[in-house]
């Protein structure tokens, strides 16, 4: 993947995470793994940042 198909999907999660359900959340949590393990690989530094942001997010919406 490049980086525009990387934050064409960020934008796609970001607005999931909004209406996630539990079950919903793990898979998206995953997906953010996968891409953040991807984005390391590339040395995409500004979506590592994109994608640990969103994680907090996320981590935040399972907290409620």
């Amino acid at each position: 993947m490049d980086e525009t198909e990387i934050r064409r999907e960020l934008n796609i999660i970001e607005l999931k995470i909004e209406g996630c359900n539990q079950d919903e959340c793990e898979e998206i949590e995953g997906r953010l793994k996968e891409l953040m393990t991807e984005a390391k690989s590339q040395k995409m530094r500004g979506l590592e940042e994109r994608i640990s942001e969103l994680m907090r997010k996320l981590e935040e919406k399972e907290a409620l």
